[in-house]
């Protein structure tokens, strides 16, 4: 079956009716169930999936990261079924959900942010239940805008008309002004804006700040960084993990706690504080994050950044030591390759 072909069977409306009628628990499940049997058949993706996991974790044992790799093509499957909740369910019943299943630690520190003026850029990755921050913020009351690029079909339509009924503001990718302009707008105006930092594909190589992430010292793309100080605003982290039985639980802390806890120089950017946090969170719980399938990118960036350093002799830099992925084609036959 095509990717295309899937696509639009997952998305007619008999598919979605019958995901609305056998409720949110069956409809993660079976989503989960579909995609790991597509991901099995996917030779390229399996082989990224077995080579970043080699690099990541050689002291695992060959066996202990196959299971590993089956965990997270569940949690990647998890991930589609929870983003084809937010299409299928209607809003109140999505923050609903959110607020049944979520436990929130810190949300009080997101609301003293907000209420010292010029928002909070929320940064996250794709990483556990994030399909659920924005039910879950709106839901609480929160003024909430999140960064989106939405398919120019039916799912990007019903996408708009959600978040416009349930108080979310999208900013669109490619639509009208630069994203960066409206993100700024957005925290100018007292809103919490939720900024994934894991697009590997679209960071800037350039960069004065290197750290180590997931197993490779890369250069840091410091648009969390840059869209902070435009902005004048503050910065917080946010972790949807998954806890079991249909369970979350999120995770805010505000750049000044990280950098309390960092192993960063003084001197480290908001953007290499956030990076540094979400990488931790991935090492503890690898099954948590679905974009494996970038990690090759990742030993790219830190390839060329080795050459880079050498011939300019950039010994001095900022450091610490302690996409074309195969998957996209899964994730477009499941969701019409909209991100949030």
């Amino acid at each position: 079956m095509t990717s295309a072909r899937f696509r639009h069977l997952i998305q007619t409306e008999h598919a979605l009716s019958l995901l609305r009628a056998i409720g949110p628990d069956a409809t993660l499940e079976g989503i989960a169930l579909i995609f790991g049997a597509f991901a099995a058949r996917n030779a390229a993706y399996q082989e990224q999936l077995r080579t970043a996991l080699a690099r990541v974790f050689p002291e695992r044992p060959a066996p202990q990261r196959r299971s590993l790799a089956r965990a997270i093509q569940r949690g990647a499957g998890l991930h589609f079924g929870e983003k084809l909740l937010n299409l299928t369910l209607a809003v109140p019943e999505s923050k609903e959900l959110a607020m049944a299943r979520v436990d929130v630690s810190g949300l009080d520190l997101l609301r003293a942010e907000l209420a010292r003026g010029g928002g909070v850029l929320l940064a996250t990755g794709h990483f556990g239940g994030y399909e659920l921050l924005p039910a879950l913020l709106t839901a609480h009351g929160i003024p909430a805008s999140a960064l989106v690029k939405l398919p120019a079909d039916r799912v990007g339509e019903e996408s708009r008309r959600k978040a416009a009924e349930g108080g979310l503001e999208l900013i669109e990718m490619g639509q009208g002004r630069a994203a960066s302009t409206q993100i700024v707008d957005s925290l100018r105006q007292g809103r919490a804006v939720i900024f994934t930092i894991d697009e590997i594909r679209r960071w800037r190589r350039e960069s004065h700040e290197h750290l180590s992430f997931l197993g490779e010292r890369v250069p840091v793309d410091q648009a969390s960084s840059r869209l902070a100080s435009l902005a004048g605003c503050g910065a917080v982290y946010g972790a949807m993990h998954r806890t079991g039985r249909r369970r979350y639980r999120l995770v805010l802390e505000p750049v000044a706690a990280l950098r309390g806890r960092s192993r960063l120089p003084a001197a480290a950017s908001i953007s290499s504080l956030l990076l540094e946090r979400l990488g931790a969170d991935i090492l503890r719980e690898p099954e948590q994050w679905y974009h494996w399938d970038d990690h090759h990118v990742l030993a790219r960036l830190a390839g060329v950044a080795a050459e880079r350093g050498a011939l300019r002799g950039d010994s001095n830099r900022l450091a610490t030591e302690p996409r074309q992925g195969a998957l996209v084609d899964l994730r477009e036959a499941l969701v019409g390759g909209g991100e949030a």
